[in-house]
């Protein structure tokens, strides 16, 4: 499940990479901005793309991920987002990713962000599966598949549509946006075939005869949308 579960990680952060620079320089970097700390940084993947910018520091619960993220040389301690190590305004940027889908109490986490933020409060990406779209009408299961399997694991797979009320409940008054994002065809493919690897052998077989076919005919479209929210502290 872990191997998994990075490399679902590292496809990710490569979907996203370029939205979230133009994030970063568009809405948040300045020459005052230069510290920044990850909150549930798993692998290290958008620590490793954001180090370029900014000098962070990364937390995570998960004693392999923290292991992981030093073996890579990532400035990285186990921490709870709960209970954050850090004094008040230590950071000018606390950001998480596809961490708040995870959190029976998000709010509370959010909060305690922002006690450790000088200015920026940041969720750089959340799915809202509810809103998703496969095409042929076939490849709907496969968002079915991916729901249950979120709820399964006791994660929130609409938390999407769910970032202003949560940011609001934090009292932060968030920006909030959506990630572009329709892959072309063949890319389309590749990143679904990954998804796959969570369902069921049973369905996974099934599924592929249906990807395969919507790929030979030029029919497959697969979006789902990811958003972000960018909260400044007043």
């Amino acid at each position: 499940m872990e191997k998994k579960l990075i490399e679902q990680l590292n496809r990710q952060s490569l979907w996203l990479r370029d939205s979230w620079l133009w994030l970063l320089h568009e809405k948040i970097l300045d020459g005052g901005t230069k510290t920044a700390l990850e909150v549930g940084c798993g692998a290290g993947h958008v620590m490793e793309i954001l180090s370029a910018y900014l000098e962070v520091k990364g937390v995570d619960n998960d004693p392999g991920m923290v292991a992981l993220c030093q073996k890579k040389g990532l400035d990285i301690s186990l921490a709870d987002g709960y209970k954050l190590p850090f004094e008040n305004d230590s950071f000018d940027i606390v950001y998480c990713s596809f961490l708040l889908l995870w959190l029976g109490e998000p709010v509370k986490v959010l909060k305690e962000m922002s006690r450790v933020s000088k200015k920026w409060v940041i969720c750089l990406a959340e799915p809202d599966y509810g809103a998703r779209i496969d095409y042929p009408s076939a490849m709907e299961k496969l968002g079915q598949i991916l729901v249950s399997d979120l709820q399964s694991r006791g994660a929130d797979p609409f938390i999407g549509r769910k970032l202003r009320s949560i940011f609001s409940d934090a009292g932060l008054n968030a920006e909030i946006g959506v990630h572009h994002g329709v892959w072309p065809l063949e890319k389309a493919g590749k990143e679904i075939l990954g998804e796959l690897e969570w369902a069921e052998e049973s369905v996974r077989g099934e599924m592929k005869i249906v990807v395969d076919e919507a790929l030979k005919n030029g029919t497959l479209l697969q979006y789902n949308p990811v958003f972000w929210a960018v909260g400044r502290k007043e």
